[in-house]
């Protein structure tokens, strides 16, 4: 069944599950991510995930303690999903929402990499923090980490929580968008998009890739 916005309006729940098996097709490492979260969060919560869908908005969001996600199904407007979605242009709507909802699986990754203080995610919200910190807070590793509605140590789970996805959805992908952040020919876009400019782009790759390589199994 294909993964349209009238399917959420007529059947959420097809269209979660619909969403879950876009995710396994379209990012090998996605789907290890979610497996591998899905099965230790139920072991450490003591609950099963339950994936729920919000047709009347395009944010996403969960409860990592409860085991919730409510996934929006709105589209994105153009110009927020250019800001917000690196090379936004590969992402038609099932693409989108599959990235969405692997977002809001790695932030449950997160929290548990967090509870344990995993030092390769310490690192990470060191690595973000300290960029942020060269900015007064308006410019960091993620366009959505600097979203208004964001502030203080939620702009730190953000960044970190966005890069990781990005990794996770494809490494080749984020070390595409280590070099954009690099490029000085890419200071205006990411400028306007409250992104930070990096210079040593193969090292952040690596600071995130130690971030999740441990689920990818």
């Amino acid at each position: 069944m294909a993964l349209t916005f009238e399917l959420a309006r007529t059947n959420r729940e097809q269209f979660g599950i619909e969403a879950i098996h876009a995710l396994g097709q379209q990012s090998l490492h996605g789907a290890q991510l979610w497996n591998h979260t899905v099965r230790e969060g139920t072991r450490r919560w003591h609950r099963p995930l339950h994936l729920s869908v919000n047709e009347d908005s395009w944010v996403s969001h969960g409860n990592a303690a409860s085991g919730a996600i409510v996934l929006g199904a709105q589209p994105m407007a153009p110009a927020e999903k250019r800001r917000l979605i690196f090379r936004e242009e590969r992402f038609p709507y099932p693409r989108e929402i599959a990235y969405r909802l692997l977002h809001e699986i790695v932030h449950f990754y997160f929290a548990m990499a967090e509870d344990d203080a995993t030092p390769a995610v310490q690192g990470l919200v060191a690595a973000v923090s300290e960029v942020r910190g060269q900015y007064g807070g308006q410019r960091g590793l993620s366009a959505l980490g600097s979203m208004p509605f964001y502030s203080g140590h939620h702009k730190l789970i953000e960044d970190a929580t966005e890069l990781m996805t990005m990794f996770t959805w494809d490494p080749a992908y984020f070390s595409e968008y280590c070099q954009f952040l690099a490029d000085p020919a890419y200071e205006g876009v990411r400028h306007s998009n409250g992104l930070a400019t990096i210079y040593q782009p193969d090292a952040l790759h690596e600071i995130v890739a130690a971030t999740v390589e441990p689920a990818l199994h």
